[in-house]
């Protein structure tokens, strides 16, 4: 970043007694537009048109074209029991549906995902707009304790899966 770019920076510092996160929005020009937020934006509109175009059941839409089913995840392969992850692709595809019930039912944690995304795609959006850029600092503590919480929900949320997953027959194994 350039020193008038710096000079430009307008630090906001949340939760101060605690040290944990600070917030620094600053004046980008349009090369650290092309550069970042742009080239984000396009990545993220893509994604948005896969959602829109391919059922969870992995048809295209527009030609009612049945792509294979492939299977990418290594550990069910090796195991035939989903991963942590497992679901989440399906599970954003049903929300691009607007079936939030599928969304749930392969991966619990999958709508929140993806109104998380949504949500940073408008604020990419508006920043890029805006010619700003806002830049998030977290403690190294605090992150820690955020990436424990984060594992610790998306382990709950793998045993939620294998649960709901056997209800609902997709685990053929698990008697």
């Amino acid at each position: 970043m350039s020193t008038s770019q710096e000079a430009s920076a307008t630090p906001l510092t949340m939760f101060p007694g605690t040290g944990g996160v600070r917030l620094t929005v600053s004046r980008v020009g349009l090369g650290g537009l092309l550069r970042v937020e742009l080239p984000l934006l396009a990545l993220l509109s893509i994604f948005f048109l896969v959602t829109l175009l391919v059922s969870p059941g992995q048809e295209l839409r527009l030609w009612g074209i049945n792509l294979p089913s492939l299977i990418f995840c290594p550990f069910y392969v090796l195991t035939g029991i989903p991963c942590l992850t497992c679901g989440i692709t399906r599970s954003f595809l049903a929300m691009g549906d607007g079936n939030l019930s599928a969304a749930l039912v392969f991966h619990p944690l999958g709508p929140l995902s993806y109104f998380l995304v949504v949500a940073f795609f408008v604020v990419l959006a508006f920043s890029a707009a805006a010619r700003i850029r806002i830049r998030v600092d977290i403690d190294p503590g605090l992150r820690r304790r955020l990436v424990a919480a984060g594992g610790a929900i998306l382990v709950a949320a793998w045993l939620v899966k294998l649960v709901v997953w056997h209800q609902v027959g997709l685990l053929g194994w698990w008697s």
